[in-house]
């Protein structure tokens, strides 16, 4: 043969060879797919669909709106709606609710939703739950009221001295003919002798033990203050009201210093893009030095505000300017004109600046400029204002002569505070220089982007199934508006419940796909609660799948012991204590396939997932005090009722979740351990019973061969099988007693 010949051949049995080995491989993936969907929209008012579908719920991961548009509201169907308060209230209250359950709905919404962190925030209720969301008595109160008053009913602010140097503010509301208070901040309410409703403030001025009763919790609720501080408040709250003590205010009176008005308003002009992510960047208000007046004002709690927030969102507002467009842009030109594409000086010898305006809703922690350009020597300038061009800040000028490229960001943004007249805005000017010759002098590629901070809560989340999305804006034409959502669908993470509270059994399990076209053998999965590259913990040991086929999904799996843990969360802060805790959000699970590498895959790009799951904090059943176990008779039959709360709205944020299957036991006589289906009257399964609220308990006994005092015990989860916060070893439980005289025959107590 050829020498030639057979090398030829060779060679191409080798090319074969290795094109063969690396077109038969494996390809292991539990990788969620990127999904997005882009509606282009013509009118003031549209509306669409989104289908949304996958085993596992989505992971929102953000919304692209590109102008020009002016007010935009995007809401979801059926989801809170955070274009005004009087939308947002509608959309937590449901047709047929009672007065009482109204409020109690609102008041509920903001307890779950707001945050124990310093500062006194800001007096635009809706500008408060969109953007910061924390802060202290008063901000929980205000918005609180706002809501209420938004659909009617009459508020007012009651103004105890606690023991602090503020005092501390509860809300008051009108209804049923009666004010009644609630506590946002502490989270209670109380009720009347009645144990159904709410009692009223002149209830609770004639009954100190309506108080009393309702804060018996051996301390477990009042993590800010002391039980007898608390029970001092709440006593001068209701009894200052009527004793003319002037305790109460209006709700526009509670604040010395009143912030400018917050413009909620989102307009987009050519040329600006708008991206809404709901996770965070580390973009947030860092620095507090840059506002003196901040400083001024909150001389108390200061420490507890410059931490990290616990809950943010970080989106961007980019702006490029078009030297061909300028004319739709929030764009001023002084001395300048536009040409080629380019923004140069209108003639020699005469100095120009081209200023940008931006606005937005939202806090801006920082501002990014990039540009490129010329100049002959002459220095080009750029400089913030953030007084409306009262002042200048300059943050970047070019050196030399010929081309230049500026790529810059600052934090002087920060200046702009909830007490500026302009929030959330800036101006941005850029300077060109008296130049002989104006075509050596020009600006081109512009672009300016704006980091933004709020809460992602006002996001319209897309869930599984179909979602309904509502578009208005008020700019007119035809003009094409763009909107864009993106989100993770199945990300191939399993759980055998989506709402676990802490120490509850869950079990994970993971599906396996091979998209190549080789078996592959041996597959590790590993499972770790957290990022395993920053202080992810496994979850059990490693699963092994023998083998998966091509095109294959098979299913790995774990067990595990649901614990709240979140390594990358920030600080909380007790306001009472000053002590500072651990903040918690959310835990993520995540996944990892052949976690050592020692399978060759066509696709090393697509061995992990992860997927955010809240661990709800333990339930707390609260049955301490005798008058909330009440006795009825019919005949020979007593119908006994005990009222059992879970007061599990605890924590820095609360993560709460109604106690399942509540097993309630009614005795004759005190229970042995050990002995509890002796002396048994009945017992109740409570299916549920939500956060902060009670469950009805009841059971009928028999008592025609039974006379004269009897003691009736009450056992709350005798066999320990709801996890509790209140207890330092497993296996304890509540139990409450009342006396009962089976003699009477009028038995109404």
């Amino acid at each position: 043969m050829n020498p030639r010949r057979f090398l030829y051949l060779l060679a191409s049995a080798a090319v074969l060879y290795i094109s063969g080995s690396l077109y038969a491989a494996a390809d292991i993936s539990v990788a969620p797919r990127a999904m997005s969907h882009t509606q282009e929209i013509r009118s003031g008012s549209a509306e669409f669909e989104i289908n949304v579908g996958g085993r596992t719920p989505p992971v929102n991961v953000g919304i692209t709106i590109e102008g020009p548009a002016e007010n935009v509201r995007l809401t979801l169907e059926g989801a809170l709606d955070f274009s005004s308060i009087k939308a947002l209230s509608n959309s937590i209250i449901r047709p047929g609710m009672s007065d009482e359950e109204k409020v109690r709905a609102i008041f509920y919404f903001a307890v779950q939703k707001l945050y124990d962190r310093g500062g006194k925030g800001c007096d635009d209720p809706l500008e408060y739950i969109s953007i910061w969301g924390f802060s202290w008595c008063g901000n929980y109160a205000r918005l609180l009221s706002a809501m209420w008053e938004s659909v009617g009913f009459p508020t007012v602010f009651l103004n105890p001295v606690i023991g602090m140097p503020s005092g501390h503010t509860i809300s008051c509301v009108f209804y049923d003919n009666q004010w009644h208070m609630y506590d946002s901040r502490l989270r209670g309410y109380f009720l009347n002798h009645d144990n159904r409703t709410v009692a009223s403030l002149v209830e609770l001025d004639k009954d100190d033990g309506l108080i009393r009763r309702g804060l018996d919790y051996e301390g477990r609720l009042n993590y800010h203050w002391g039980f007898p501080l608390i029970m001092h408040n709440y006593m001068n709250a209701a009894s200052d009201w009527y004793d003319g003590h002037k305790a109460h205010y209006g709700n526009d009176a509670l604040f010395n210093i009143h912030c400018p008005v917050w413009d909620k308003s989102v307009n987009l002009h050519a040329g600006e893009t708008l991206h809404l992510a709901w996770d965070n960047r580390g973009k947030w208000w860092s620095r507090k030095d840059l506002s003196p007046r901040w400083l001024k004002e909150h001389r108390e709690g200061q420490e507890a505000i410059t931490l990290e927030p616990l809950i943010y969102a970080n989106g961007t507002l980019t702006c490029a300017l078009d030297p061909g467009k300028y004319k739709d842009q929030p764009l001023e030109l002084e001395g300048i004109r536009t040409k080629s594409g380019k923004f140069t000086p209108q003639k020699a010898g005469q100095a120009g600046s081209l200023t940008y305006r931006i606005r937005t809703p939202y806090f801006i922690p920082s501002l990014s400029v990039k540009a490129a350009g010329v100049t002959d020597g002459s220095p080009v300038n750029v400089e913030l204002s953030i007084d409306e061009g009262a002042s200048w800040l300059p943050i970047w000028h070019s050196e030399g002569d010929g081309e230049f490229k500026i790529e810059l960001t600052t934090e002087e943004t920060q200046r702009v505070t909830w007490y500026s007249e302009n929030k959330y805005g800036c101006l941005v000017r850029f300077s060109m220089p008296r130049g002989g010759d104006p075509s050596k002098v020009a600006l081109r590629d512009i672009t300016i982007t704006a980091d933004l901070f709020y809460r992602p809560m006002i996001l319209p989340s897309l869930k599984a199934g179909a979602n309904r999305l509502v578009w208005h804006d008020d700019s007119r034409g035809r003009h094409k508006r763009k909107v864009t959502f993106n989100w993770l669908e199945d990300t191939n993470v399993l759980l055998s419940h989506d709402d676990p509270a802490e120490e509850d059994q869950v079990e994970i399990s993971a599906l396996v796909t091979n998209n190549g076209n080789s078996v592959a053998e041996n597959v590790k999965v590993r499972f770790f609660d957290s990022d395993p590259a920053k202080e992810g913990r496994q979850i059990g040991e490693d699963f092994t799948v023998a083998s998966i086929g091509p095109g294959e999904t098979v299913e790995a799996g774990t067990s595990w012991s649901a614990v709240q843990y979140q390594p990358d969360a920030s600080i909380g802060v007790s306001i009472g204590s000053g002590v500072e805790s651990k903040g918690y959000i959310s835990n993520t699970i995540h996944v990892v396939v052949d976690p050592d590498n020692t399978i060759a895959e066509s696709d090393e790009a697509n061995n992990s997932t992860s997927r955010p799951l809240v661990v709800y904090s333990k339930a707390e059943l609260v049955l301490k005090d005798p008058s909330f176990i009440t006795f009825s008779r019919d005949g020979d039959m007593v119908g006994i009722t005990a009222l059992v709360r879970n007061q599990n709205l605890y924590g820095h944020i609360t993560r709460a979740r109604e106690a399942r299957n509540v097993r309630v036991r009614f005795y004759d006589g005190q229970p042995d351990r050990g002995k509890l289906d002796e002396n048994l009257i009945g017992e109740t399964i409570i299916p549920s019973i939500a956060p902060g609220e009670f469950g009805v308990a009841r059971v009928e006994w028999d008592v025609s061969e039974l006379t004269g005092s009897r003691l009736v015990f009450v056992a709350v989860d005798p066999f320990d099988e709801i996890p509790e916060r209140w207890q330092s070893r497993r296996g304890g439980y509540i139990l409450t007693k009342k006396e009962i005289n089976i003699s009477m025959q009028e038995l109404n107590q």
